[in-house]
Parts: C-alpha cells; structure tokens; sequence
C-alpha cells in the first residue's frame, strides 16, 4: 500500500503532477535534489548501507530538457529500462529526458 497524499495514478497536466509530486515528496519523507532546470523533479533512492543506488528524474514540463541533477557520491549511471550510460561529471548526473516523463537511473557509487 502506499503512504497517504502518495497517489496511484499520476495526472498528465503540468501544475496537477507538480502538486502530486510534491505531496509524494512530504509523504514519503524523501528529499528533492538540486535539478536544472527548475521544472525538473528528482529523488534518490538508498540501500541499507546508505549508498544511492537509484535516482528517478521527473520532467512534468511541456517540452523535452536536459537535466542536471545532483548526485553526490555516484560514479556512474544507467538507464534502468534502456540500459543506456548515462553522464555523470563530478557530483551531477547529466541526463535528456522528454516532456511529461520520468527516467529511472541504476547508480553504482563511489565508496
């Protein structure tokens, strides 16, 4: 089951899916991560050992971007559905995601 104010079914407009996101987000006690641009969500997921392991990247926005997201500690990233490298410099994860649509990232960390 899912935590109260976390919705099955998310909504294809922009303002809706940002609000449902955001109610996700608190629900969930997740933290958003520092994404460019702004109109882009993103959250990372841990294992038991503390170390990222999955990061989801959420464009609501009406068109196509590429996402910087923060990632510290990920030294490299995959497309989990794809299996497409995907960029990593530094502490940030460069990634091209369409409108309306969430890419998830298998994360292998440094440590």
């Amino acid at each position: 089951t899912l935590p109260v104010g976390v919705p099955l079914l998310l909504p294809a407009e922009y303002a809706p899916l940002a609000e449902a996101v955001d109610r996700a987000l608190v629900a969930t006690g997740a933290e958003r991560l520092a994404a460019e641009p702004t109109a882009v969500f993103s959250t990372i997921h841990v294992d038991t050992h503390g170390e990222p392991r999955v990061l989801f990247v959420v464009n609501p926005s009406e068109s196509a971007v590429e996402a910087v997201v923060l990632a510290p500690r990920v030294r490299s990233a995959r497309d989990a559905l794809t299996s497409e490298d995907v960029l990593v410099t530094g502490e940030h994860v460069v990634v091209s995601i369409e409108k309306h649509s969430v890419r998830m990232l298998e994360l292998a960390s440094s440590s």
